[in-house]
C-alpha cells in the first residue's frame, strides 16, 4: 500500500522562464539568471533595452511581465517584435492559447512553423489546439512527432525538452504507455536540469506527474526543489496549495494560494483551486461567483473551469435522479447546464476533460449517481483520457458496487500502474475477498474471521436491533442492505491503514469510522485496547444514520444535519467537554450558524472548532424537535423530505417550521442561552 494524496491533472500554465533557443546566446546571462530565479523586475530592466533588436530578449521581457499577471503588456511588447521571428510568434501563440483565443493562437503557431518547422513550442500549441477542438488523431500525431524528434536527435535546450516532455506525457496517457512516465521523471527532466540547473519548470513538470499519480512525497520533493530555485514561481505555489488541500490542510492551501495570486493575480490554476474552497464548504453559489468573476475571464473556453461551472449548475438547479449513461436526460432539468454542454461539445465533440472535471466535482460533493453519469460520458466521448476509469472505479467502491469496481480498476491499473490510489484499492479488494461474511439478509457484514469473530457477532446483534429502529424513525429503508466492513491488521498494514485505503485509496484518514452513504467502514475495535463495546456500537449507530439519511435525501442533506442527527441517535449524555465549550463560546462567541456550520466540519481552525461543530449540530436538532408540537418522527421526516425535493435550508425551514431562517436562528440563540443557564446551574450545584 502506497502513501500519497489526491492529485490534479497536468495543466498547461503560464511559465516564467526565458526562451533557450538559437537566440539564447544573444540574451544576457545575467537577465536569464534573474528571470529563472524569480527576480522579474530586475530581469525586465536588463531585457528592456535589448528587446527591440533581440527576439530572445523580447520573449524574456514578455515572460517577466506574464509571470506577474501583466499579460496584455506582454502581448503588446511581443507583437512589436513578431515579424519574421518564429520564437516570438510561438510565444504569442502560447499566450493566446492560455487566454482561450484559439483563432489567434492558431494563426501565430502556423506562422511560427512556417518560419521554423521544428519550433517545438509551436508544435506543442498546435497539438493542444487540435486536442481542444476534438481533432484527437491530429493531436496524437503531433505529440508523437515531438517525441520522435527527441529520439532522433540530441535536443540541447532545456525548454525544448520541456515541450517534448509534455508531449510524451500526453502520448503515454492516450496510448497507455506507462513506462514513458518513468522515462520522463528519471531521464528527460533530469537531463533538462543537467543542461540548465536553474530550469525550475523541469521540477514543476515532474512534480505534476507525481501529483497526477497521487504520489505525494515525490510531488512535494519536486515542488520544493522548484521553489528553491524560484521562490516566485506562482504555478508551483498553486500546486503546493493543491497538495495541502487534498491533504485536508486548508490553512496551508489558503496560504499557498494567497502567495500564488500575490505573484500572479491572473493565474488560472490558482483561481480554479480557489473555487475548491467554497465548494468544499457546500457553497455552490459562492463557488460559481469565483468562477464567473475570476476564472472565466482569464480563459472562457477552458474545459476545466467550465466543468466546475457545470457542477455548480447541477447543485443549484438540480438534475433529478440521473441514471448512469443518461447524460442528455441529466442536463434537461437545468437549461443553463444544457446550454453550457451544447456550447462545449459544439466546440469539442470529444470534451473528455469537461465531463471528467464535472464528474470529479460532483463526486467530491457525494453526488454519486450524477458523478457516475459524467465519468461514463467522459469515457464515451474521449476513451483516451486516463482519468475517468480510475475515478469511476473508486466511485464504485464508495457505492458498494465492488465487483463492478474490480473490473474497472483492473483495467485502469493496466493503463496506469503508477496510480497509487488504484493500486491500493485493488489491494483492498483482495483483502475484502479474504474476509468472512456474517450471514444476514438485512445487511452485509465483512470482518476478519480470525481476529474479529466476537466483534462481528456483537456488531451483528447491534445492527439487527438498531437498524430497523432507525429506518422506522426516519420513515425510510434504503433499497439495498447496508455494507459494513471491519478492518483489522493484515500483512504489514494496520486496520487503520486498511480502513483509510478503503475509504479514499490512501493509508491515512483522521478518523476510525466513516460512511459513504452506502458503505460503512471502520477500524476493528480489537485494535484498540480495551475495545469498549458501548463506545464502538454508538459509532456504528452514528454511521448507519448517515446511510439512511444520505440515501433518503438523494445525498442532498446538509453535512451539519446528517451529523447532528447521527449524534442525536447515538443517545447518551452530552460530553462535558462540549458543555465547557458552550460556557466559553455562547457569551462571547464565535459560534456557528446555519450558513457557516459546515465549515466547522470541513475547515475547522482548531480541535475546539471541530468539537463545537458537532455540539451545535446536535443542538440544532434538539432545538428543532423542541419547537415543534408534532411528533418527533413527523418533524424529522418532513425536514428530510424537503431536502429530498431539492430545497435549500431556508426553504426547508420555512416549509417545516413556518418561519424564516433569520427567525429560526434567533430562536436557536435563545435556546443556546437556556442550555447555558442549565449548565451553569448544574455547575453551581456541584461546585458551590
Amino acid at each position: 500500500m502506497q502513501d500519497s494524496p489526491v492529485g490534479l491533472l497536468l495543466l498547461l500554465s503560464t511559465l516564467a522562464f526565458p526562451l533557450a533557443g538559437r537566440a539564447a546566446d544573444d540574451a544576457p546571462s545575467q537577465a536569464r539568471k534573474l528571470l529563472l530565479t524569480g527576480k522579474y523586475a530586475e530581469a525586465a530592466d536588463l531585457y528592456e533595452p535589448l528587446a527591440a533588436r533581440s527576439p530572445a530578449a523580447a520573449v524574456g521581457l514578455a515572460r517577466c511581465l506574464a509571470a506577474q499577471g501583466k499579460t496584455e503588456e506582454a502581448v503588446k511588447r511581443l507583437s512589436a517584435a513578431a515579424a519574421g521571428q518564429a520564437d516570438v510568434q510561438a510565444e504569442l501563440a502560447r499566450l493566446a492559447f492560455e487566454r482561450g483565443d484559439y483563432k489567434e493562437s492558431k494563426t501565430r503557431a502556423d506562422e511560427a512553423l512556417r518560419l521554423d518547422r521544428r519550433q517545438f513550442l509551436a508544435q506543442w500549441i498546435t497539438a493542444e489546439l487540435d486536442r481542444t477542438a476534438g481533432r484527437l488523431d491530429e493531436a496524437d500525431r503531433t505529440y508523437r512527432r515531438l517525441v520522435a524528434a527527441y529520439n532522433a536527435s540530441d535536443v540541447k535546450q532545456a525548454e525544448s525538452l520541456r515541450w517534448i516532455g509534455l508531449a510524451a506525457a500526453q502520448t503515454a496517457r492516450w496510448n497507455r504507455q506507462s513506462d514513458q512516465f518513468d522515462l520522463l521523471v528519471n531521464e528527460l527532466y533530469p537531463d533538462a536540469l543537467r543542461r540548465e540547473p536553474d530550469f525550475w519548470p523541469a521540477h514543476y513538470d515532474a512534480g505534476m506527474i507525481f501529483l497526477e499519480k497521487y504520489n505525494r512525497p515525490d510531488a512535494l520533493r519536486e515542488f520544493r526543489a522548484a521553489l528553491e530555485i524560484n521562490p516566485n514561481a506562482a504555478e508551483v505555489h498553486a500546486a503546493m496549495a493543491a497538495l495541502a488541500f487534498d491533504g485536508r490542510d486548508i490553512d496551508a492551501a489558503e496560504r499557498s494560494l494567497a502567495r500564488a495570486l500575490e505573484i500572479n493575480p491572473r493565474l488560472l490554476a490558482a483561481w480554479q483551486m480557489k473555487s475548491d474552497l467554497p465548494w468544499a464548504n457546500f457553497q455552490a453559489a459562492e463557488t460559481l461567483k469565483v468562477l464567473d468573476e475570476k476564472a472565466l475571464p482569464l480563459n472562457p473556453l477552458d474545459e476545466g473551469t467550465l466543468g466546475c461551472v457545470a457542477a455548480c449548475y447541477v447543485l443549484l438547479d438540480g438534475i433529478g435522479a440521473a441514471r448512469p449513461g443518461a447524460e442528455k436526460e441529466a442536463v434537461a432539468a437545468s437549461p443553463r447546464l444544457a446550454t453550457l454542454v451544447e456550447r462545449v461539445t459544439g466546440r469539442n465533440p470529444h470534451a473528455g476533460e469537461f465531463y471528467f472535471t464535472l464528474g470529479r466535482r460532483l463526486d467530491a460533493r457525494n453526488k454519486q449517481t450524477e458523478a457516475e453519469t459524467f465519468f461514463r460520458e467522459a469515457m464515451r466521448v474521449m476513451p483516451q483520457h486516463i482519468g475517468p476509469p480510475s475515478h469511476l472505479g473508486l466511485l464504485y467502491m464508495r457505492m458498494g458496487r465492488e465487483e463492478e469496481a474490480r473490473k474497472v480498476l483492473a483495467e485502469a491499473f493496466k493503463s496506469d500502474p503508477f496510480n497509487v490510489r488504484v493500486k491500493n484499492m485493488l489491494e483492498v479488494l483482495d483483502l475484502l475477498d479474504a474476509m468472512a461474511v456474517y450471514p444476514s439478509r438485512r445487511f452485509v457484514l465483512k470482518y476478519d474471521a480470525v481476529r474479529d469473530k466476537e466483534i462481528a457477532r456483537q456488531a451483528a446483534e447491534h445492527i439487527e436491533k438498531v437498524y430497523p429502529e432507525l429506518c422506522a424513525l426516519f420513515g425510510y429503508e434504503p433499497p439495498q442492505p447496508p455494507v459494513i466492513e471491519i478492518f483489522n491488521r493484515s500483512g504489514e498494514h494496520s486496520g487503520r491503514e486498511w480502513f483509510a485505503a478503503r475509504m479514499i485509496g490512501l493509508p491515512y484518514l483522521g478518523t476510525v469510522a466513516a460512511s459513504t452513504g452506502r458503505v460503512v467502514a471502520m477500524v476493528s475495535p480489537g485494535e484498540r485496547r480495551p475495545p469498549r463495546t458501548a463506545e464502538w456500537t454508538r459509532t456504528l449507530t452514528h454511521e448507519l444514520v448517515h446511510v439512511i439519511t444520505l440515501q433518503q435525501t438523494h445525498f442532498n442533506i446538509p453535512h451539519w444535519l446528517t451529523e447532528g442527527l447521527a449524534v442525536w441517535c447515538e443517545g447518551g449524555p452530552r460530553p462535558k467537554a462540549w458543555d465547557e465549550l458552550l460556557r466559553r463560546r455562547v457569551p462571547k462567541g464565535p459560534l456557528y450558524n446555519l450558513d457557516t456550520l459546515n465549515v466547522g466540519f470541513t475547515r475547522p481552525q482548531s480541535s475546539d472548532d471541530w468539537q463545537l461543530a458537532y455540539c451545535q449540530a446536535l443542538l440544532y436538532v434538539e432545538y428543532m424537535l423542541n419547537r415543534t408540537e408534532a411528533a418527533r418522527e413527523d418533524c424529522l421526516r418532513r425536514l428530510l423530505a424537503c431536502y429530498a425535493d431539492g430545497l435549500a435550508t431556508p426553504a426547508a425551514i420555512q416549509r417545516v417550521f413556518g418561519v424564516s431562517q433569520a427567525e429560526f436562528e434567533a430562536g436557536y440563540l435563545s435556546f443556546l442561552k437556556k442550555q447555558l443557564a442549565q449548565i451553569e446551574a448544574v455547575k453551581e450545584k456541584h461546585d458551590p
